[in-house]
């Protein structure tokens, strides 16, 4: 496992690399105007809308504007004419290492990513076959019941339900929870249905220690159908602290609600904790449902983890 969280760290910080050359709206308050190369008609700004770097953007009275560009965001409020150029001179020589620089670094190659369906499944494929080819035992392909990669990773003591694909109408299949060390069964149930939910807290694991679910048959002597062994580590109150080391910053504290859930989202993700921060992805999409930055982000996010058409129904909806 410890394996896969560093392989996600370095497919994170790579993400976080291609992002380089882009511009796209963070936020947005009152009129704000694009002006798109060799074009005299203004454009209406909104979230998530990727800008060229010929054009030019223009607040007027009392509108604001801020931009994302090289893992960077800045403002415009003047109600002057703005070249998008200016941005490369204005962009600061940094290392890159702080959280919120990586943060929108991120979020700038969750943009690109997600620009169009071609490109989603460009990156989903790159990104899967990095995962699926460098963690053993999660050649997923291979077996009858599909998982996905947001129960590895680490769990907390919030309710989760598991989910899979390749059940068949009316079939009957068996959950199981064991610990990884001995293989002591913890939990097993018959399910009818592609899911399951439990609150972990109520099993009394241990924290710190790797467990792994899987679906197979009732007949556990049967080869098929069944799925992977999927570990994960039960760590109750780190998802908790990762959140909690966000609120002394100021970048936090003053930004909008639906990017102070992406941060979560984000820091959560970093942390390992995949299953908590779709939850944070999905609440942010629901409370923002026009917003495209927040929508392309849980896009990417879905993508990583092998979600591909639930990824795609996402950024088919930018025009809903």
């Amino acid at each position: 496992m410890r394996t896969l969280l560093l392989l996600f760290g370095i497919l994170l910080l790579s993400q976080a690399l291609i992002a380089q050359g882009e511009v796209v709206v963070v936020h947005v308050t009152g009129k704000v105007s694009y002006f798109p190369p060799q074009q005299s008609k203004a454009e209406d700004v909104y979230p998530g809308l990727r800008l060229e770097l010929d054009g030019s953007v223009r607040c007027q009275s009392g509108g604001s504007v801020k931009l994302l560009f090289n893992g960077e965001t800045f403002s415009f409020s003047d109600g002057k004419m703005h070249p998008l150029r200016e941005l490369e001179q204005l962009a600061k020589k940094s290392s890159g290492m702080g959280f919120f620089n990586r943060f929108w670094s991120f979020v700038s190659g969750s943009m690109k990513q997600t620009k169009d369906e071609k490109t989603l499944e460009e990156n989903h494929r790159r990104y899967m076959e990095s995962v699926y080819a460098g963690v053993k035992g999660f050649a997923l392909r291979q077996y009858a019941i599909q998982t996905n990669l947001m129960y590895s990773g680490s769990l907390s003591d919030q309710p989760v339900t598991f989910t899979w694909k390749g059940m068949e109408p009316g079939q009957t299949l068996r959950f199981r929870i064991s610990r990884k060390d001995d293989e002591q069964v913890l939990l097993s149930a018959q399910v009818r249905d592609s899911a399951f939910s439990i609150d972990l807290s109520q099993l009394y694991l241990e924290p710190g220690t790797t467990y792994n679910w899987q679906v197979l048959p009732v007949d556990e002597a049967a080869t098929a159908p069944r799925s992977a062994r999927t570990d994960f580590t039960y760590d109750p109150e780190a998802a908790a602290k990762a959140l909690a080391a966000l609120l002394p910053y100021p970048d936090y504290q003053h930004a909008p609600p639906a990017h102070q859930a992406l941060m979560e989202a984000y820091a959560l993700e970093q942390a390992g904790f995949l299953y908590d921060a779709d939850r944070k992805y999905a609440a942010a999409v629901r409370a923002n449902p026009r917003d495209v930055l927040v929508r392309d982000a849980h896009a990417a996010f879905l993508a990583r983890m092998d979600r591909l058409d639930e990824a795609k129904a996402l950024i088919g909806h930018r025009e809903d």
